[in-house]
């Protein structure tokens, strides 16, 4: 990075920010006769994400095994290999054979329908007999749809822990292999009397 022919921690540079340029969401909602129907949707553009789990893959600690991709992608020396694609990997590091790298550094932008509702409400003429005087039936759907180039599980990560002086502070953008947002179906019935 320095120019001076040299790796080492003099080369150290901020390769990405979990900060996104854009976060933007947009409700929409139709509403026909006794059906109505909502969405939500929810993105973020322009956040880099660190993908930790990935680098635990390739690298795992104390020479334990070895991803297949990691052992046919990897630069090695004297090989021909110059298609390699990931850092070296040192058999005999038994802390992992590297340190974290841009390689890891991945586009945090995605876009997800996170709410998805269809509603039915039953006509006042079915309802005349009964002390209901509304009763609305639906179906909702949480975290339906994902749309990202980002390789683990969820480019949506949360901190494991919060609060103060927990480092949730110092971990933002580094996905350490969080649960990822669940899907969820839901069915729900709004009455009034």
């Amino acid at each position: 990075m320095n120019g001076d022919g040299v790796v080492n921690s003099a080369d150290r540079t901020i390769i990405g920010s979990p900060h996104p340029d854009l976060i933007a969401g947009l409700n929409a909602s139709l509403t026909y006769k006794n059906f109505d129907f909502t969405m939500f949707w929810y993105s973020t553009i322009g956040n880099d994400l660190f993908n930790n789990t990935k680098f635990f893959t390739d690298f795992p600690l104390f020479g334990g095994n070895r991803s297949t991709r990691m052992r046919d992608q990897s630069w090695r020396i004297g090989a021909d290999n110059s298609n390699a694609i990931l850092p070296i990997l040192d058999s005999g590091d038994n802390w992992g054979g590297s340190v974290a790298s841009s390689y890891y550094v991945e586009d945090g932008s995605f876009l997800k329908l996170k709410n998805l509702v269809l509603g039915y409400t039953l006509p006042k003429s079915l309802l005349e007999r009964a002390t209901i005087s509304n009763l609305r039936l639906y179906i909702q759907a949480e975290n339906l749809l994902t749309f990202t180039k980002y390789s683990g599980l969820d480019p949506e990560i949360t901190n494991r822990e919060t609060g103060a002086g927990s480092g949730a502070d110092l971990t933002g953008g580094v996905d350490g292999g969080t649960w990822p947002t669940t899907m969820r179906f839901l069915f729900g019935v709004n009455f009034e009397f």
